[in-house]
């Protein structure tokens, strides 16, 4: 019974990472880091990607606070999954619903003692819905952004551009230089921007769209931003001018080596069935960029690599920017569980 009560006084997080495999993967070792610490945390996946991770036991045994759980995403079997707007909207709609019930599930459970009631939930910031849920359970929200702080602040800076006549662009020159935007004139290139900014005949409701489902971040309790400051502080610092709190936790798997040591090696394995594929990735300009980088920019390539390597080493060393952050997030999330006991 003591571990029951334990148990029960844990903070619970409920982690919804978007469904391409690199999302998952990152929010995976995110949530490893918060069950090291003590924290419960339900991982969700919709079915189709859930069956697809392998050795759940075996991770669980590494982190056993660590859960898993799936849902369905509520569309046809036969549907495409594309990365339209469509299919965006489509789980709005269809896999909502099912997130939803899946909460109060496990709400329901709490009562029963099968797990602690759910603390907080950290949902993928490229989806709007798990914070509208959140919303209407009246359960705080962080979301997590996966990619740099800088392509970030270019999202929200997206309807200006266009305002401005920037977008769309009517030739092919995708190294044309974005300006206008605070900390990236002269950095932001048009083939920087996300894939619709590029139509010859912009629509106004997909763009619209996309903003807002991104926008929605900042009505949450918190962001979590896939980077560290010492990369991109310019961004970093701008971003965090439309947020609540912002946490910066990069590079998230070497925090997780640096937290659980040897252990990372033997995990790594543990997760995916299938690995990376380069599927119709153009092989020939891989190969000329490599050539390029280990040919003539060699030395100022490696002088960058280093560079960036010391920062991500001093980042998540003991007093680091990121080390400090994941320290304030899970301190966070472990109040919000004091002030709802």
């Amino acid at each position: 019974m003591e571990g029951s009560k334990v148990k029960m006084e844990q903070a619970h997080v409920v982690m919804f990472p978007f469904i391409l495999q690199g999302h998952i993967k990152v929010l995976l070792s995110l949530g490893e880091l918060l069950s090291e610490a003590g924290l419960y945390v339900t991982f969700v996946n919709t079915h189709q990607n859930h069956k697809r991770l392998a050795n759940l036991q075996a991770l669980t045994t590494h982190f056993p606070n660590l859960h898993f759980e799936s849902i369905s995403d509520g569309l046809p079997d036969d549907h495409p999954r594309t990365l339209f707007q469509d299919f965006f909207e489509g789980m709005k709609t269809k896999t909502k619903p099912n997130f939803k019930e899946l909460i109060v599930s496990l709400n329901k459970k709490s009562e029963n003692g099968l797990c602690p009631p759910v603390t907080c939930i950290i949902g993928d910031g490229v989806m709007s819905f798990p914070i509208e849920v959140a919303d209407d359970l009246g359960i705080p929200i962080f979301s997590f952004y996966g990619t740099s702080a800088r392509f970030l602040w270019a999202f929200f800076n997206i309807p200006k551009l266009v305002e401005e006549g920037q977008i769309p662009f009517f030739d092919d020159n995708m190294n044309y230089r974005i300006h206008g935007i605070p900390g990236l004139e002269g950095l932001l290139r048009r083939k920087d921007l996300p894939e619709f900014c590029a139509l010859k005949e912009i629509d106004h409701n997909m763009i619209n769209f996309f903003v807002e489902e991104t926008l929605a971040i900042t009505k949450t309790s918190g962001l979590i931003l896939n980077t560290f400051d010492e990369l991109e502080i310019d961004s970093v610092q701008n971003v965090a001018t439309k947020c609540s709190k912002l946490y910066t936790v990069a590079p998230i798997n070497a925090l997780l080596q640096s937290q659980i040591g040897p252990r990372a090696q033997s995990i790594a394995s543990l997760v995916w069935k299938i690995g990376l594929e380069l599927g119709d990735w153009d092989r020939l300009t891989i190969k000329t960029t490599i050539k390029e980088l280990m040919g003539s920019r060699r030395e100022e390539f490696q002088e960058s690599v280093d560079k960036a390597a010391q920062w991500a080493k001093n980042c998540i060393s003991k007093g680091g920017s990121s080390s400090l952050n994941l320290e304030k997030l899970i301190k966070d999330i472990k109040g919000i569980k004091e002030i709802k006991v």
